[in-house]
């Protein structure tokens, strides 16, 4: 994949970085997310309002600590 380099403002920085699901997230994953969720939302605005209280109540359960670890989730699914 070939990469580039853009500007932003310090402010739009800080509001990339609240999107982050984890620090480690790398901002293009971040950024694909947003462009996702704006193209669907011209698309089916009802369905993109629903996807993102769903990411917001992730986020919120994730910081949080209420989530599994991929071995919890294969125990649970007996995987």
């Amino acid at each position: 994949m070939q990469m580039t380099t853009i500007k932003v403002s310090l402010e739009t920085k800080k509001e990339i970085d609240k999107m982050r699901s984890h620090t480690g997230e790398p901002y293009d994953l971040v950024l694909r997310k947003v462009l996702y969720i704006a193209r669907n939302a011209k698309r089916r605005p009802q369905l993109s309002r629903r996807a993102v209280e769903a990411i917001e109540r992730a986020r919120e359960e994730f910081k949080r600590g209420e989530y599994y670890t991929e071995e919890e989730a294969r125990r649970i699914l007996g995987i």
